[in-house]
């Protein structure tokens, strides 16, 4: 007979009254109440008093030398056992005290947290700041999109002003999702000493929390985050850089019963938190700016260093002067959202490096944000605000990226290029100057299209040297520099937003660029830190985004720029296997990818094929049947194809060649040339 092994679903709780709730089951919810003070006599240390009943279990624990908060009148939720009895009129039967006298219920926030399975509720003072609600049958995943079940699941945080209790930060952090913990530490280190912090568990947190996610919880104050485990449910109180006002843990199942699933009870956790007036010292009255800042900081958190007194973060940053600055004339748009914190992070990369300018920087909101256009207004920023239309995400984010082509020029009309970033993008500290660099690419050569400072190749693994450059004949997005002549050309033929598509795809369409490359570096210039969005789901930044390298140098020399310019004038020598005059294996996939001639060895003189590639000229000798093997020196590779199954991935590419290679200025005097010629 198959029995269930069950652990009792306990409570762990510091300085707290548990019981169960007289509204539900005793197997479905714990009631965790801080108790009302002792009287305010000479502290004494009182023992660890602990109760077990049947089916029932009662944990009182009351602090050594500290008096706590009472609870003000209330009809929910009832009293815990062994507490005064209320008078018929309601409300406790004496009057609220502290140890030097009355004190109103007004001095205190109430705060009541919810955690369990399907239920996430926050109220402060009887109102509700968060709440949450799922049902059994929400349960479940999705290939195509994260279900709502379970971007719900994982941590809530939720930061409260600790005199109004108003909420100034909400977030959740999706530790139930592999990869979400990337984004835990900065997180917990954006928000503000100071300011109350309500932490709490809907279904489960622990699956994909990481041992230094749970270290830094851990100094939070969250004694029992270090032995979470699946489907527990949490909930804890306590003000960032001081005390922990109260915490309730209820622990799940030892092992899974096969033909269920079963999470830990849910917890209820109520607490009486003084009010308290919140340090703004730093920010004088006098000083506009600062005044502003006061105001910003009342409001919202999640900013770490800019609403941190006695010394918060500059609102004004002096970037040096960029040496030989050839890009003073070029803007930067840098499209968002509703990611304030990723925007404000993203600003500190640009304005901290030499050539970060906010005459040359604008913002393009999507939508109407108060948070984002408050952050904006405190560092004067300019901004312009639209909301995108589209019949897809996909289509709204193109319609974004069309109009602020359009803006970008438009505002600054004697620009030659621009630079465009997403709010999700931190800058390297040579962002400008790495663009400084490979900016004059675009007007020398026309065969380019863009300049990248991303490279999807650029992993830690296999980028080595920030001073190299590549060409790649696909578009290359995440921070990226286009000419002025080029951004007119794609807004010709941009998508309508009535179809769906998404426009870095459309950019990568054969005759979008018409054939023009772009230059990206050795080692990325941007760094993703957006672990979800429209397109990219949190798996997709672990496996590709989250190791990526990024120079820590203002300035990075790179190497042989002018060799990136097509056409190359030096000749270009290639050594292939080529046992007789019969074997032309090598000689067909190297000529096969190249467009020419490749269904056997024709046109060469002893082995020696000599050709024009555009303007390079090259010599590709057949190693060791031609005469002149002898040039080969010992270091030269060699391409080498040993039999036809190496040619079957090359079978489409010749069907392909008048797309990919062109020669414009000769093809419009082709009679009968039906192919469209792309306009450089």
């Amino acid at each position: 007979m198959m029995t269930r092994r069950r652990r009792f679903p306990l409570a762990e709780c510091s300085r707290c009254l548990v019981s169960s709730s007289s509204s539900r089951p005793w197997w479905t919810m714990f009631r965790v109440t801080v108790p009302p003070p002792p009287p305010p006599l000479t502290p004494v240390t009182f023992p660890v008093v602990v109760v077990v009943v049947v089916l029932q279990l009662v944990v009182m624990v009351t602090a050594a030398g500290r008096t706590l908060p009472p609870q003000p009148p209330r009809q929910s939720p009832p009293p815990p056992p062994g507490a005064p009895s209320s008078p018929a009129g309601g409300g406790h039967s004496s009057p609220l005290t502290t140890q030097t006298g009355v004190a109103a219920a007004s001095d205190y926030l109430h705060i009541s947290v919810t955690s369990s399975a399907h239920l996430l509720l926050v109220t402060v003072n009887s109102e509700v700041v968060a709440e949450v609600k799922t049902l059994s049958a929400d349960i479940g995943t999705s290939k195509e999109s994260y279900t709502p079940w379970e971007l719900s699941s994982g941590i809530h945080l939720l930061v409260l002003h600790p005199q109004h209790g108003r909420v100034m930060m909400n977030r959740v952090l999706t530790t139930t999702l592999f990869g979400s913990s990337y984004e835990v530490p900065s997180i917990l280190t954006s928000v503000t000493p100071g300011h109350l912090v309500v932490i709490s568990i809907k279904n489960d947190a622990a699956k994909n929390l990481t041992p230094r996610s749970r270290t830094m919880l851990a100094r939070f104050g969250l004694h029992t985050v270090i032995s979470l485990e699946e489907r527990d449910s949490l909930a804890w109180v306590g003000t960032l850089g001081g005390p922990t006002w109260g915490e309730a843990k209820t622990m799940g199942m030892l092992e899974e019963l096969p033909w269920e699933t079963l999470w830990a009870s849910g917890v209820v956790l109520d607490v009486m938190v003084p009010r308290t007036v919140e340090d703004s010292s730093c920010m004088t009255e006098d000083d506009p700016r600062e005044a502003a800042r006061a105001a910003f900081c009342r409001l919202y958190d999640g900013y770490g260093d800019l609403c941190s007194c006695p010394d918060p973060a500059p609102l004004t940053y002096h970037a040096p002067e960029l040496e030989d600055s050839a890009i003073l004339d070029v803007p930067l748009l840098l499209l968002a959202g509703n990611r304030p914190t990723y925007l404000y992070r993203s600003l500190l990369t640009l304005l901290r490096q030499p050539g970060g300018s906010l005459e040359r920087i604008l913002v393009l909101v999507d939508g109407y944000h108060p948070e984002v256009t408050s952050l904006l207004d405190l560092l004067q920023v300019q901004y312009q605000e639209r909301s995108s239309v589209g019949v897809t995400i996909g289509a709204k984010i193109s319609d974004q990226y069309r109009h602020g082509l359009t803006l970008i020029f438009n505002r600054f009309p004697n620009a030659s290029k621009a630079i465009l970033l997403e709010e999700d993008l931190l800058a390297s500290p040579d962002f400008f100057s790495y663009f400084n660099q490979t900016g004059w690419l675009l007007e020398a050569d026309p065969s380019l299209g863009c300049v990248s400072g991303w490279n999807d190749l650029g992993s830690l693994h296999v980028a080595r040297d920030p001073r190299l450059l590549r060409r790649v004949e696909v578009f290359t997005g995440l921070g990226w520099m286009v000419s002025a002549a080029t951004a007119s050309q794609l807004l010709h033929m941009w998508p309508s937003h009535d179809k769906d598509h998404d426009w870095d795809i459309w950019m990568r369409l054969p005759g979008v660029l018409g054939g023009r490359e772009c230059v990206v570096p050795d080692v990325s210039r941007t760094f993703h830190i957006g672990i979800m969005g429209s397109h990219a789901s949190i798996l997709l930044h672990a496996a590709f985004f989250a190791a990526k390298p990024v120079p820590v140098s203002t300035h990075v020399h790179l190497l042989h720029v002018d060799r990136v310019v097509s056409p190359q004038e030096r000749p270009v020598m290639v050594f292939i296997e080529m046992s007789s005059q019969d074997d032309y294996y090598a000689w067909q996939f190297f000529a096969r990818c190249l467009g020419m001639w490749d269904l056997d060895t024709r046109s060469h003189h002893r082995g020696l094929f000599r050709f024009f590639f555009y303007e390079t000229e090259v010599f590709v000798v057949g190693y060791p049947f031609s005469d002149y093997s002898y040039l080969k020196p010992p270091w030269a590779s060699l391409l080498a194809v040993n039999t036809s199954k190496d040619l079957d991935a090359l079978n489409l590419i010749n069907f392909t060649n008048r797309v990919r290679f062109r020669r414009p200025e000769l093809e419009r005097l082709v009679p009968y040339h039906d192919i469209p010629v792309p306009h450089f």
